[in-house]
């Protein structure tokens, strides 16, 4: 999946990103895999949140994996660092639930 250049308003309500990107949720026996391109967004967060929310379900690589393309970090805070630096209008980037377990990735 691509998310690229995009200027995204903040939500009108809650404490939420404006940009959000999940692999898994808590379903028994689900597996979600994730290859993300995210660059060159502008996005704010409402709430006091950050701009750009990642959220992965676990922290087993191979189990609901979250890649990011061209990410060499696997955890917090490089993670974030590598998305932030790819979004550097993004309004900041922050981790919902998993901190380890990403993995880098390419789209085909």
């Amino acid at each position: 999946m691509s998310i690229t250049n995009n200027n995204v308003a903040a939500p009108l309500g809650g404490v939420r990103p404006g940009i959000r990107v999940d692999s898994g949720n808590n379903t028994a026996g689900e597996n979600a895999t994730i290859c993300a391109n995210i660059t060159g967004n502008t996005s704010a967060g409402s709430g006091g949140s950050m701009g750009i929310g990642l959220r992965k379900q676990g922290t087993a690589p191979a189990t609901d994996a979250f890649g990011v393309v061209g990410m060499g970090a696997t955890a917090s805070p490089g993670v974030e660092s590598y998305v932030a630096g790819l979004n550097p209008a993004g309004g900041g980037v922050f981790l919902i639930s998993a901190l380890s377990g990403f993995t880098s990735c390419t789209i085909p």
